[in-house]
């Protein structure tokens, strides 16, 4: 036996035992130095410090009233309790159409059996009751709102006569 070529393995071995321990450090050190894509370094967020402006001792703040605005369908209701001097909750209103200024739909009272249609003009102050009922629709009373023509494609003018919108 050689004892040359028994030291000369050893050797060998623990060479091949550091390359290996070598890989393992530079992996875990670096790991994109064996990796084939490259893997992005994370950002710094750098933020500014916020300040809250403080009041003055002369400083005041006033709350400025907040003004609770009413649903279409509770103006509508309002409005047409003021007219027909019933309680608010005693009136149903049905929306089919409403553009924000004008709208249109059905009526009924509580406790009563029919009901009626209306045509309905928001003013600044509110809603206001331009037309309801059963029957034909005058061109005059509804010509100063522009109501469209989806919402009264036909009315009668003063001399009775049918005109189509």
């Amino acid at each position: 036996m050689d004892l040359n070529k028994g030291q000369t393995n050893f050797w060998m071995i623990a060479f091949f035992i550091l390359l290996i321990g070598a890989a393992f450090l530079l992996g875990g050190y670096y790991p994109n130095f064996f990796s084939k894509t490259s893997r992005p370094t994370p950002a710094v967020i750098v933020q500014e410090p916020t300040t809250t402006p403080t009041l003055l001792p002369t400083e005041t703040t006033v709350p400025s009233p907040s003004i609770a605005q009413k649903s279409d369908v509770e103006g509508i209701k309002e409005a047409f309790a003021k007219k027909y001097n019933k309680p608010v909750d005693q009136v149903e209103v049905s929306i089919s159409k409403n553009n924000g200024t004008q709208a249109t739909g059905g009526i009924k009272f509580a406790g009563e059996m029919g009901g009626a249609f209306w045509l309905a003009y928001k003013q600044a102050d509110g809603w206001i009751i331009v037309h309801d009922g059963q029957g034909t629709i005058s061109c005059e009373t509804i010509a100063p709102y522009n109501f469209p023509s989806s919402m009264v494609s036909e009315c009668v003018d003063k001399n009775g006569k049918l005109i189509k919108k």
